[in-house]
């Protein structure tokens, strides 16, 4: 009786819903923070898809994630209906991993426990879950995909415009499939749609390098290894428990050391699958050349590179095509893993942001309707977007429930005499500022009001906000 194995299928259902309660808890008891509210108030402020596509201009970021939102925001105001759908979609691809991956139980089990997928892309509401939902469909699906070759090149072209890093792994994921197709040709000849979701993309991102983005092309060997380091440490993201949750990582030098690595384990795993290893290498330059170029090369980018590998060994163990030692793969799943399940355990001890408890404090102390001024732009902007009330914001000098990127062009000098004008107009007005105000700008705003702090939100890994009433002097308003 005791010796009777566990039917397959109660296994999956078991696994599947013992990681749906663990995604539903975390979800529950994770605070929105500004990365994820800039995208709901940039869709809450759209008058329609078309004007989503204006206002991204600076972003930096594909539209796709601002469309699937926009519907909601015309029934609700709250952000957590954002949250609701993530929870849907990484819902989505949990059942994926569970009722139609290749992998054994136990690499599901770790797999479903590694950093990205258990903290990084579960718990927040961004575009990369979108991604990942998408990337492992096509991955579970490819005989769908070869019989119609068209919504094929459709789902690849959805996946490029979920985030950059999705249409470099797009691109990669495509070169795949096309090279293990019986009629390549055929499959080329119907993918017209591909290049054109493309482009649209191209579009979508290009614009914010003419608005404020910068390309760094001065060399040193100090920035390149902190690149590469990162690609590391996306593979074992254990970082210091003393660090934040949110963008763990390792010391650099062993971050370098994971790298090299994890480019021999990609080497002998994927040896036997030329295109594939191909594929995995050059999108793996690809992501730390951009990170070399423009960005800083944060854990939740660097983690692109672990969802493609995931997906790739998934279609290709669909196809039955031979790959290198299984050992490659379980100690690539427990390496991340262990990170996660270490993030699991310590990140709720801190909360991540105070975004939405201050908001809490200023609609339970009815201050909504109030003159709000938000500084600096990101992240205290994005709390505008909890209340469905736009905020003043001197950076951009103009009301938003978002950061308008491109318009931000203050100088130091002109902070006081901004927000000075602002409260003039209304008598009394609110200043909520990320940190708190400095000597230099407290004493700049001095001349002209009286600042009087009401509350603070402390205790936060990221966003800790300080409240001060402004009030003009009536002498002052008469001059």
């Amino acid at each position: 009786m005791f010796g009777a194995k566990i039917p397959h299928g109660i296994l999956k259902w078991g696994g599947f819903l013992a990681f749906a309660i663990l995604l539903i808890t975390n979800l529950s008891q994770h605070p929105l923070w500004a990365d994820e509210l800039q995208a709901w108030g940039l869709a809450q402020s759209s008058s329609s898809p078309v004007d989503i596509f204006w206002r991204i201009q600076s972003e930096g970021h594909p539209m796709l994630w601002y469309l699937v939102l926009w519907p909601f925001t015309r029934f609700t105001h709250n952000p957590v209906a954002m949250q609701i759908l993530h929870a849907l979609i990484s819902l989505g691809w949990l059942a994926l991993i569970w009722f139609r991956s290749p992998f054994t139980i136990p690499q599901k089990v770790l797999l479903c426990f590694s950093y990205p997928l258990v903290y990084d892309y579960a718990l927040y509401a961004r575009s990369y879950g979108l991604g990942i939902f998408l990337l492992f469909t096509f991955a579970s699906a490819e005989v769908v995909w070869t019989s119609r070759p068209r919504l094929g090149w459709l789902w690849l072209g959805l996946l490029a415009n979920t985030h950059f890093f999705f249409a470099l792994s797009s691109l990669a994921l495509a070169t795949v499939w096309v090279a293990g197709s019986r009629a390549p040709k055929l499959l080329l000849k119907k993918g017209a749609i591909y290049p054109t979701a493309l482009v649209f993309s191209a579009l979508s991102m290009a614009r914010s390098f003419q608005r404020g983005q910068s390309w760094h092309f001065t060399f040193t060997r100090e920035s390149l290894a902190t690149k590469v380091a990162a690609f590391g440490s996306a593979f074992c993201p254990i970082g210091d428990p003393g660090q934040a949750f949110f963008d763990a990582h390792l010391p650099k030098p062993d971050g370098l050391w994971l790298a090299a690595l994890v480019v021999l384990a990609f080497c002998f795993y994927l040896k036997r699958q030329p295109v594939a290893l191909a594929s995995m290498l050059g999108l793996t330059v690809a992501t730390v050349a951009f990170f070399y170029l423009v960005l800083g090369g944060h854990s939740w980018h660097a983690e692109t590179l672990f969802i493609f590998f995931l997906g790739l060994v998934w279609l290709l163990q669909a196809r039955g095509a031979k790959l290198g030692p299984p050992a490659i793969l379980w100690l690539v799943l427990a390496c991340n893993g262990a990170a996660g399940i270490l993030t699991v355990l310590g990140s709720p001890l801190v909360p991540l942001s105070r975004t939405q408890a201050t908001a809490a404090w200023i609609r339970g102390c009815k201050l909504e309707n109030e003159c709000w001024i938000a500084f600096p732009a990101f992240p205290t902007v994005t709390m505008a977007a909890c209340l469905n009330q736009p905020f003043y914001c001197p950076e951009t000098d103009s009301k938003s429930t978002y950061v308008e990127w491109a318009l931000i062009s203050m100088q130091k000098a002109d902070f006081a005499p901004r927000v000075a004008r602002t409260v003039k107009l209304q008598g009394t007005a609110y200043l909520v500022v990320e940190g708190s105000l400095t000597e230099e700008l407290r004493s700049d705003l001095g001349r002209y009001m009286k600042i009087t702090q009401v509350a603070d939100f402390r205790q936060a890994v990221l966003e800790n906000y300080f409240v001060y009433q402004l009030e003009i002097p009536t002498t002052t308003v008469e001059k």
